[in-house]
């Protein structure tokens, strides 16, 4: 499916004339630094639990799944309820609200006194998590000139990787006394709690930042506001141009008409019971919307391709490739649900709690290697994001993303049957490079295709299934390392065909 030529009046014409200056500068920077939070908040929940191992009083490693299974549940629900309520009341309230939410579920966390609190932590978390990288990102993407969004929207990838490789560098690197060869365990008392205090600081100073952004003027007309949207172009081109506002060759009556409501705007105020069964309404309308005969195969496609890739999301694939290069043919070790979020090097000795030596803190060997492959493979996958902000605008979303599906399924394949110490960790970096690019054109083109009126709703829905799958892939798999990477190959090759179905916005106006 194609994309036609913008029409004559699109809001794509009309944000050109506000010209790119002081105020593209400032929400740019804004929503770099909220996602390099948004990375530092998410790594605060995987090493939380990791670095408690080094202490006396330590979360049990059998109820890090039950954390994890949490945190992806508030995912699920905040993709689902939070993100369709920025289609009602806006992107920057939403914004704003899961950024404080972020802040006071990190502090909770911290100073939980229970298991139980820092699972119900944990769950709001997720959800305020989820919220704020898609609320965000629709902020700018809004925004954007057609010529420019791909690049910018990938630029913006770019930082919240940046984030969480450095993140991690510092964590491992301070935490872990393997890295330097040192002599003393180091037990870190207390490490873990203030990582969530510091996250959940840094969540509170970006509610502050972000409430000095304006709303989007998409949703502004979407709502019936045309003066609103109409003022805050004036102002935008002023702030940009330097220059008055009433040189803005615009009319307000040019932008009416450019933003479909799709019928689901309603009056206010209501009564509490009245706004839960008009957002209920609003919400089932939207689905509808989503899988009708226009956007049905796009939902579809997006549903399947976001699906896997939250299943083993971005952290997941980076730990498992680190824990396959440490084993060997004749391994028996078999990866569960604690493997794929337990940054930790476990043999299964360690894993029946026959060993006491394999927390983070430990200065083993085995430690030393895998922090060493761990951190050369988070790093590994910058060029790849890198790449695809150059390329996105040029070569356009389907081509960027299928390369990305395709060269990440041949690396896990080289990596499932290659026994070349070097050609497996060769294979593992392009794998994360690759995979770093494909995500980053997804989560684009999930912005891009469907309208205004739905935008917020539909990033949920899209990303529902996966959340829910990834609960019971977390409690239910055991499966051999390599048979695993095989099936993570082959399921990257059917990605990449379902990018065929999507539709290409390079250089093309959002739809409306």
């Amino acid at each position: 499916m194609e994309v036609e030529a913008a029409q004559a009046g699109c809001l794509e014409d009309y944000l050109k004339q506000t010209g790119w200056g002081v105020y593209h500068n400032f929400i740019l920077s804004v929503t770099c630094a909220c996602l390099m939070v948004h990375a530092l908040t998410f790594i605060s929940i995987i090493y939380a639990v990791a670095l408690s191992s080094c202490d006396a009083l330590f979360i049990p490693s059998k109820n890090a799944l039950r954390i994890f299974s949490g945190y992806l549940i508030g995912s699920a629900s905040g993709g689902l309820v939070a993100n369709s309520l920025s289609d009602r009341y806006g992107r920057r309230r939403c914004l704003t609200y899961s950024l404080i939410c972020m802040f006071f579920s990190s502090f909770t966390a911290a100073f939980g006194y229970n298991t139980f609190v820092v699972i119900g932590a944990t769950f709001i978390l997720g959800v305020g998590l989820e919220t704020s990288a898609v609320q965000i990102r629709l902020l700018l993407v809004e925004v954007l000139c057609k010529e420019k969004r791909g690049f910018w929207m990938a630029f913006c990838n770019v930082s919240w990787t940046f984030g969480y490789s450095l993140i991690t560098f510092l964590v491992i690197l301070v935490e872990t006394p393997a890295i330097f060869n040192s002599t003393e365990e180091g037990t870190k008392l207390a490490s873990w709690r203030l990582m969530f205090a510091v996250s959940g600081g840094a969540s509170l100073i970006m509610a502050c930042v972000c409430a000095l952004l304006e709303e989007s003027p998409r949703f502004y007309l979407k709502i019936g506001r045309n003066y609103l949207a109409y003022i805050l172009l004036k102002q935008v081109y002023a702030i940009n141009k330097s220059s008055f506002a009433d040189t803005f060759q615009v009319r307000e009556e040019e932008l009416s008409n450019l933003i479909q409501p799709y019928g689901l705007n309603y009056s206010e105020p209501l009564s509490y019971w009245s706004i839960v069964k008009r957002n209920c309404w609003r919400v089932w309308k939207s689905v509808q919307l989503m899988f009708s005969k226009r956007f049905c195969r796009i939902s579809w496609a997006l549903m399947l391709l976001k699906a896997p890739v939250l299943i083993v999301g971005f952290f997941q694939i980076n730990l498992v490739f680190a824990r396959l290069l440490m084993l060997d043919d004749a391994s028996t070790e078999r990866f569960e649900g604690l493997d794929f979020i337990y940054p930790i090097f476990q043999t299964s000795e360690a894993k029946r709690g026959l060993n006491s030596t394999s927390g983070m803190c430990a200065n083993t060997n085995n430690n030393q290697v895998f922090y060493s492959n761990f951190l050369v493979l988070t790093w590994s996958s910058l060029p790849g994001e890198i790449l695809c902000m150059l390329f996105v605008d040029k070569l356009g979303r389907k081509f960027v993303s299928f390369a990305g599906f395709l060269l990440a399924s041949s690396s896990c394949l080289l990596m499932g049957f290659m026994e070349n110490q070097w050609v497996r960790m060769t294979a593992a970096c392009f794998g994360m490079s690759s995979l770093a690019a494909a995500l980053a054109t997804i989560t684009l083109v999930n912005m891009e295709v469907f309208p205004t009126a739905i935008r917020g709703t539909s990033n949920g829905i899209t990303s529902f299934p996966g959340y829910v799958l990834g609960v019971f892939f977390l409690n239910l798999i055991a499966i051999q390392p390599r048979l695993f990477i095989i099936v993570m190959g082959i399921s990257y090759f059917c990605l990449s065909i379902f990018t065929c179905f999507l539709p290409e916005f390079k250089e093309q106006p959002m739809t409306e």
